[in-house]
């Protein structure tokens, strides 16, 4: 709240929004709150997680930058969830290796098994034409560029303060990744502003800096 003007939002994008940890706090802070998740069984807990909330609105769909038909990768036993595209499907990729590592450090009895598919279409932020967006968080696995880009009429319409993951460690895939949407965030004139947690960065339009920076003093 130290970074928002009056200490709320109007609008907030919850991109990745999982089973509603961080909407839950922003639907305090927020007039509105649009929580995006692709997996309905996930988006079905965030519900019952925010129930008596009044402002939150859901959307079951996956992000990226256009229409279109994809895959999704899910862990039944978790809420681990990505499209399953080119950059992810390869074995000999560390985007792939991440995804399974990730899995196998999380459960002692991990069983491919519980890995499931599903074929699935995507959507675009901009087909939504959200408008007085002060504030989008996204956690989307390695999808954030394709998110970003299928977003850039709403970021370019309201410059909302953005949060995002850079996940993955210090390979250079992980690497080329995440500089990749960072030079496509700067091209719109965000720079990196913080970092947030140990992954997280927090990205501020060009012209509300010295308002950020003024708020970074107190």
């Amino acid at each position: 709240p130290r970074f928002l003007e009056n200490g709320y939002c109007r609008t907030t994008i919850d991109a990745g929004a999982n089973y509603g940890a961080l909407t839950y706090p922003f639907a305090i802070i927020s007039e509105n709150v649009h929580a995006f998740e692709m997996r309905k069984d996930v988006i079905e807990c965030n519900k019952l997680n925010t129930k008596h909330f009044g402002n939150v609105q859901y959307h079951n769909v996956a992000l990226s930058d256009t229409k279109k038909d994809i895959v999704i990768f899910m862990d039944t036993r978790s809420g681990l969830s990505c499209i399953w595209d080119d950059k992810m499907k390869q074995p000999d990729q560390p985007l792939f290796n991440y995804i399974h590592d990730r899995e196998k450090n999380h459960y002692k009895d991990y069983d491919e098994s519980e890995i499931t598919f599903k074929h699935d279409k995507s959507n675009t932020i901009d087909e939504y034409d959200l408008k007085n967006v002060d504030f989008f968080k996204l956690d989307v696995q390695f999808q954030e560029e394709e998110v970003l880009r299928g977003a850039i009429n709403t970021l370019k319409r309201n410059t909302p303060l953005i949060i995002a993951e850079h996940p993955g460690g210090r390979n250079f895939r992980y690497m080329q990744q995440r500089n990749s949407y960072k030079n496509f965030l700067i091209d719109l004139n965000y720079y990196p502003y913080e970092l947030w947690g140990r992954t997280d960065v927090i990205y501020v339009h060009q012209k509300h800096l010295d308002y950020y920076r003024s708020r970074s003093k107190l």
